[in-house]
This record gives C-alpha cells, structure tokens and sequence, in this order.
C-alpha cells in the first residue's frame, strides 16, 4: 500500500513540475485538420509515468513488472521507449525509426524471457510490437488511452486477486501501472490540459503488451481476461487498419478512419466517447473477462461474445460515414 501511495504522490508531484517546465522547451501539441484540440497544449506527460514507476520499483526493492525479464531490463526498455517518445514528441522522428526501435525492444523482451520456442517468441516479438502501436493510433482523443489503460489495469487487478488464489505479485504489478496513471486524469480529462503524447503511449503499449504476456505464464486464463480487457482497442485498431489496406491506403500514414474518431466527430463530445468506452468495460468487457477465467468450454465463448460490441460499432461508424 504504501508503494502505490508513493507512486501515486510521485507521479503527480512530476505531472505539475513537466506541466510548468515543458513549454520552456517547447513540447507543445499545436493544433492541425486532425487534431481534436483548438490551442497549444503541453504534449509528452507521459514520460512521467515511465520516471514514476520506475523510481517505485528501485525505492522500494520491488520485483519489476517483469521478472522474467530480468534484472532492471524492464525500467530500462520503458525508460528508452518513453524517451524515444518524447523525441518523438519534441522532434516527429521518421515512422520507420521508431517501428525498428520498438522491435528491437521486443525482440529483448522475448530474448531475456522465459525459454520458448523460436516460432513463439517470433510471435510474442510481433504482438508486442503490434500492441504498442496500436495504443499510439488510439490515443488521439482526450483521456481515451488513459481509460482504456485503467480499465485494463484495474480490471486484471480485481481478476488476479480476487479470482486466482496464487496471483497476487500479478495483482500488484497492475495496481503500480494504475496508480502511476490515476493522477494524469486531472490533466487529460476532457478538455485536456496536457497530453501524454508518444512519451505515454508508447509506454503505456509496452507496459500492457509486457505485463499481459507475464499474466498469460502465470495462469493461462488471466492470458484470455486480457485479450477479452483489451479487445475495444485490438478490434478497433487491426480492424481499421485492415480495411484502410484493403482500399490502398499506406499503414503509416495519420489519418482519421479509427471508429473512436469517427464516434468523436459525430457526437462533438470526446467526454461521451470516454464515458461509452468505460461503461463497456465495466458491463461487457470485465464480465467475459470474469467468464474467462473460469475456463472450460466458457473461455472461447467469453472470447468471442467480447468482441460483438466493439466490431457492431466499427461496421455501424462505418458504414453510417
């Protein structure tokens, strides 16, 4: 309790300080045809979260979110994710640097970890890579990253202790994630202040895709509560991106088309966007995810019936365009 409380202090002590100091160094978003903002505002928070939990996980001795891992490789990956994201922030470096970045990240990840088949560890590099991307796509609307992000932290949390008897440590590790992020509200609650930026994003997709997989080695069923916490996002981002490279569209380049985009610019509310996305995982999401955990024949189906809400409101937004 009282390493989720420092964190928590921690990092909201560091949300003021990067809030006043950032614009001196001009890490400010400034608005284009895309943007969902009207005015300058201070962008790359989220290197703050990186600083908090690591400085947690030191201060306090504690296992890193990844024992399997090793060592501090964890709190150095996402300190050097985080950064790059923060140059990114600062300078908008090349899609293509940041892609071998982050593969290269993984490819450690998967290359320190637990001994798996080759073909396994090929696909563990390659879902890793995918999921911090996809966070990056999605978070272009005030607060939505940050209540996905919760709702899968806080969810998995609930899961992990209250579900299986033997995944506390696991429980933990979610709880720091949560509490790192639960003071960034105050900024990136609609009409955000401050956002994340790829310092965050990139971060918070690391931290989700490397802590899903942990789950996944201690208990198989925590591996399906995830998929089922995650799937707004998975649905939403491989969907589009499936359909844009199904009409010729180039995967790299920024664009609109996400379904949480097109739900933004219909309802002229990115409040009502968030409250829809929290209330779905609260009544949909986290209830397959509970099913899930009971395994047998109810994974499956916890599974799939998961993915019905968010792939009705991707077909709907998009047809209805």
């Amino acid at each position: 309790m009282t390493a989720l409380m420092f964190s928590f202090v921690l990092s909201a002590g560091l949300l003021l300080t990067y809030r006043r100091f950032a614009p001196r160094f001009e890490l400010l978003d400034k608005p284009n045809r895309r943007s969902q903002h009207s005015e300058p505002t201070v962008v790359g928070g989220g290197v703050v979260f990186a600083l908090a939990l690591s400085a947690t996980l030191i201060l306090f001795d504690l296992p890193t979110l990844s024992p399997w891992l090793g060592g501090g490789g964890f709190i150095a990956l996402s300190i050097v994710l985080s950064g790059v994201g923060l140059l990114d922030d600062k300078f908008y470096l090349p899609s293509g640097l940041r892609l071998v970045v982050y593969t290269v990240a993984a490819t450690l990840v998967f290359a320190l970890s637990v001994e798996l088949e080759w073909w396994w560890q090929l696909l563990g590099v390659l879902a890793l890579v995918w999921v911090i991307n996809l966070v990056n796509f999605m978070d272009g609307l005030d607060a939505f990253v940050l209540c996905q992000t919760l709702s899968v932290a806080v969810g998995m949390a609930l899961l992990a202790a209250f579900a299986l008897d033997a995944a506390a440590d696991v429980a933990l590790r979610w709880l720091l994630l949560a509490a790192v992020l639960l003071p960034f509200l105050a900024f990136n609650w609609p009409p955000a202040s401050m956002f994340m930026g790829d310092a965050g994003a990139v971060f918070l997709g690391f931290c989700l895709g490397v802590l899903g997989f942990e789950s996944a080695l201690v208990d198989l069923r925590l591996g399906w509560a995830w998929l089922v916490l995650m799937m707004p996002f998975l649905v939403d981002a491989t969907g589009t991106l499936l359909l844009r490279l199904a009409r010729g569209h180039a995967p790299h380049l920024a664009h609109r088309d996400h379904a949480y985009q097109r739900l933004a610019r219909r309802f002229e509310e990115p409040l009502l966007v968030d409250l829809g996305l929290l209330m779905l995982q609260g009544i949909w999401q986290f209830p397959m995810a509970f099913l899930a955990i009971h395994g047998g024949y109810s994974t499956l189906i916890a599974v799939i019936f998961s993915a019905i809400p968010s792939v009705l409101v991707l077909v709907y937004m998009r047809r209805s365009a």
